[in-house]
């Protein structure tokens, strides 16, 4: 079994759209994967880290990586907090 990380970058409609984290940080740059969005666990929202668990190439099974995306938000509330403290 293999496990990747996986940006909720936004839904569409029953599609969710997702990104692979490419060790870089950068989820905007790496290819889009577009998945049902009823593969995905019920309570995830755009925005969250998922972690993408791969069995023998056909089923992947989605988990929301709640410490990963409490570990962003965190980074943007600091960098906020830094922006607002410049003005």
């Amino acid at each position: 079994m293999t496990t990747r990380r996986m940006y909720l970058d936004r839904i569409e409609g029953e599609v969710a759209v997702l990104l692979p984290d490419d060790g870089e940080n950068d989820a905007a740059a790496a290819a889009e994967e577009h998945v049902p969005r009823s593969a995905l666990p019920p309570d995830a929202r755009e925005g969250d880290w998922l972690l993408a668990a791969t069995q023998h190439t056909l089923h992947i099974t989605y988990i929301c990586d709640e410490s990963s995306t409490q570990a962003a938000k965190a980074r943007v509330q600091s960098l906020m907090d830094e922006l607002t403290q410049q003005e």
